[in-house]
């Protein structure tokens, strides 16, 4: 789901979507470019998994 409602506090709501699996292929495939990343090199994808 791409759409939600606000939170009561108004901040954004927590969209899943674009979030790697915990098995996904894309772990650990990218390329160190300075921003920071846990695990043994940066994701692929537009967010860093937390390992």
């Amino acid at each position: 789901m791409l759409t939600a409602a606000r939170q009561k506090d108004g901040s954004l709501p927590y969209i899943n979507s674009f979030k790697l699996s915990p098995n996904s292929k894309a772990l650990n495939l990218g390329l160190d470019i300075g921003f920071p990343f846990s695990g043994i090199a940066p994701d692929l994808g537009c967010f860093e998994r937390k390992h």
